[in-house]
């Protein structure tokens, strides 16, 4: 028994540290003894004044260690209880024989369901034996036959399924109400947008030809006019004139039409000419509702040359030339045939003028 732990003495001056000893063996454990009761804590003394601090001196060199102290005793441990015997396992009952299987009979018709039977009561769970101390394991028997199953119960009969009842006849269909006094007229509602256009639809068979119209009474000639064959006339005039010298030659070439709204004629000139040392020129000039003298204004000599027959070299030739002319203003006009020589004398003999409208 460990006794009082008595006040602790002041430490000691460290002595100086001693050579350490060799390790001795470790001894028994000795059992553990009762510690003793802590001894009352001493009462603390009152703490004295804070004296003055003083200047850091210098670090004293380190002392030597002291001898430790010596170790006390360990007490010994005491001895572990025996562990307590195991009860023995108590014997298994004996496994009953299972039943050979039936044969399984056919299947009957569902019967109507049984009522359940009540569970039975579970039996008490009888005391567990002690635990014995645990034998060597045994040799492992062999496993014995499986027992038969035993006969399935029969099914009991399927009920009758009722019999549907039959659809009732459809009601009969409840007669017309009178028709109701028909509504005044509304208004007439707005022009709806016009609609696309459908797609163009299968062009209709020909129709059969017409008769003949009657023929329309002939309608007076554009207009010509011309001098006798054989009879020449001359010029040497270099800018035009519509009169000619010679015999048969004084009368002038006209044609008068009514250009139509289109505004657009045709003209044929015709002349056999003798040219002189220059070209020789036949054009025509206008009065009436368009005018033009082939001298100025709109129809200059230029555009009388560049719309005339023209005739060049040295010898005679019959010829004729055909002009289209647009952008005249509708209304009756008179053309005359108009000359000039560019060199020289020129002859010019079966002249003729013809101006046809076109639309």
């Amino acid at each position: 028994m460990q006794g009082a732990i008595g006040p602790q003495g002041s430490v000691g001056a460290q002595g100086a540290l001693g050579p350490q000893g060799t390790q001795g063996a470790l001894g028994p454990q000795g059992t553990p003894g009762v510690q003793g009761a802590v001894g009352p804590q001493g009462l603390i003394g009152p703490q004295g004044l804070a004296g003055a601090q003083g200047a850091v001196g210098a670090q004293g060199a380190l002392g030597p260690q002291g001898v430790a102290g010596a170790k006390g005793t360990t007490g010994d441990t005491g001895p572990q209880g025996a562990v307590g015997v195991q009860g023995a396992i108590g014997p298994q009952g004996t496994a009953g024989a299972q039943g050979t299987a039936g044969v399984q009979g056919a299947v009957g018709p569902q019967g109507s369901a049984g009522a359940q039977g009540a569970v039975g009561a579970q039996g008490a769970i009888g005391p567990q034996g002690l635990l014995g101390p645990q034998g060597t394991p045994g040799v492992q028997g062999a496993i014995g036959p499986q027992g038969s199953a035993g006969a399935q119960g029969a099914l009991g009969p399927q009920g009758t399924p009722g019999v549907q009842g039959a659809i009732g006849p459809q009601g009969l269909l409840g007669p017309q109400g009178t028709p109701g006094v028909q509504g005044g007229t509304g208004p007439q509602g707005g022009v709806g947008p016009q609609g696309s256009a459908g797609p163009q639809g299968v062009a209709g068979a020909q129709g059969a030809q017409g008769a003949p119209g009657s023929s329309g009474s002939s309608g007076a000639f554009p207009g010509s006019g011309g001098a006798a064959a054989g009879v020449q006339g001359t010029t040497n005039v270099t800018t035009y004139v519509t009169g000619l010298t010679g015999t048969g030659a004084t009368a002038a070439i006209t044609a008068t039409v009514t250009v139509p709204a289109s505004g657009n004629v045709m003209v044929v000139l015709t002349a056999g000419i003798n040219p002189g040392s220059g070209n020789s020129y036949m054009s025509w000039t206008m009065t009436g509702a368009n005018i033009g003298t082939c001298t100025g204004g709109t129809r200059t000599q230029a555009i009388c040359d560049s719309q005339a027959l023209v005739r060049g070299g040295s010898t005679f030739v019959q010829d004729s030339a055909v002009y289209y002319v647009g952008g005249l203003t509708p209304g009756s006009t008179t053309f005359t045939l108009a000359y000039r020589s560019a060199g020289g004398t020129a002859g010019y003999l079966n002249r003729n003028l013809i101006v046809q409208p076109l639309p």
